[in-house]
């Protein structure tokens, strides 16, 4: 190779890695920088306060867009998403005020999220927060009454110390009701004669009604349940819907040809369906995921189940009941199998409560009961009471129980009587309505 072809290949590679590093360089550079300038990281929030945020961003190319929205651990958008609607050049700071105004975001870590877009690509900057939210308070207990053909709502206070005050009342029978403190919504359900009806209970707007179609001589909803932030409705002809607080059915799942669902029990992170099929057999009961409403598995209860609780993980215990009185089984979750911790094959249960995953309590027909996990013991501690309905007041630490027409509060583990009042109409539930 002569001089010249050497002075000419030494050039083209010059040019080749100049041109190489410049597009290389321009690229780098043309990714928006977007710096938070407020808040500050790992910044401390309540429930309630309204939050500044401050950005500077810098861009080769014009900015497009600029979007704003905050996102928990799992980058799951929590509060809506804010667009800067202004026209941006190469380079601003840009400013957004958002208040802290869902009651019901759980305490911990969350990010802001800002997009940045311009002519080439785009730019995600992440700032973390931490929320604090609202202390967990009864505001009311909800007391719900059969009389003839329609059924009431009453507020009756906290410590049973209000004179009843009437909330709602339908004309129709009586399948189910329930309270999700997300969005405060309160829900009845009629069986043969009736709709689901949602109310804000605060406000008492109607919020939702789900009509129900004749369905001679079955029922046509049968239970009615909170599953997390939604309200789940089994219908007798095989399915479950899970409506959101808006009204609105975000998903459905169908049973297997031939089976119906009789309640629906939320545990932790999943649901169970209880299912019974139309020939007669023995419940089966069915675990679901509660994000996707999928199948995880199946497995028989040789009775009709009362409750079930979380025990931490997936595992939870279930008091059910047979011919042959209560029982207590605990299922495991890693191997689809349950197992007998404690052996009670006394009376059937009436309802049951936990108070933590290692101590509940269970009414039958003559006593109230406590059973202790860790223990494995089964203790008689009120003697002679029949509470066909129980709820457990965690924030207080008490029991509510219902015996007759009459609610009464009961210390825990004490056992003593607290508080009464009686009602002049028979008492079908009552639920604790709490503030988150």
């Amino acid at each position: 190779m002569d001089s010249n072809s050497k002075i000419l290949l030494i050039a083209y590679l010059f040019i080749s890695v100049v041109f190489t590093f410049s597009c290389a360089k321009e690229g780098v550079e043309d990714v928006p920088i977007v710096t938070f300038l407020n808040p500050s990281e790992n910044h401390h929030y309540t429930v309630g306060d309204t939050v500044l945020v401050k950005v500077r961003i810098q861009s080769i190319s014009p900015i497009q867009s600029v979007d704003f929205t905050l996102v928990n651990d799992e980058l799951t958008p929590v509060l809506s998403n804010f667009h800067y609607p202004n026209t941006l050049g190469t380079e601003a700071v840009v400013e957004y005020a958002f208040a802290i105004n869902d009651d019901y975001l759980e305490s911990g870590m969350y990010q802001i999220l800002c997009q940045v877009t311009n002519a080439k690509t785009d730019k995600h900057k992440y700032q973390s927060v931490i929320f604090s939210a609202y202390d967990k308070v009864l505001e009311d207990v909800a007391v719900v009454t059969r009389l003839g053909n329609y059924i009431k709502v009453w507020s009756v206070g906290p410590a049973l110390n209000k004179t009843p005050t009437l909330k709602f009342i339908v004309n129709m029978d009586y399948a189910s009701s329930t309270y999700n403190p997300y969005y405060h919504r309160f829900a009845l359900s009629g069986a043969v004669r009736g709709d689901v009806i949602v109310w804000d209970y605060f406000t008492e707007d109607t919020i939702q009604r789900i009509r129900y179609s004749a369905n001679p001589p079955f029922p046509y909803f049968v239970d009615i349940a909170p599953v997390d932030k939604f309200l789940a409705v089994a219908y007798y002809q095989g399915k479950v819907g899970l409506f959101n607080y808006l009204g609105q059915q975000k998903l459905s799942l169908q049973l297997p040809t031939g089976y119906y669902p009789i309640q629906i029990v939320q545990v932790g992170q999943n649901f169970l369906v209880e299912q019974k099929h139309t020939n007669g057999y023995y419940p089966t009961i069915g675990l679901y995921l509660n994000q996707t409403a999928s199948l995880h598995s199946t497995f028989m209860v040789d009775g009709t189940l009362v409750n079930a609780f979380p025990m931490g993980g997936n595992d939870f215990m279930m008091f059910y009941n047979n011919n042959f009185g209560g029982h207590l089984e605990k299922y495991i979750y890693q191997n689809n199998s349950t197992t007998e911790p404690v052996s009670y094959h006394s009376a059937s249960f009436l309802n049951a409560i936990q108070i933590d995953p290692t101590n509940y309590c269970f009414s039958t027909e003559y006593a109230l009961w406590w059973y202790r996990y860790n223990l494995s013991s089964v203790t008689n501690v009120m003697d002679e009471r029949k509470f066909k309905i129980l709820h457990y007041e965690s924030v207080g630490g008490t029991i509510y129980a219902v015996e007759n027409q009459t609610i009464r509060i009961i210390s825990f583990p004490s056992f003593q009587m607290l508080y009464s009042l009686p009602m002049a109409e028979e008492i079908v539930d009552i639920h604790l309505i709490y503030n988150r």
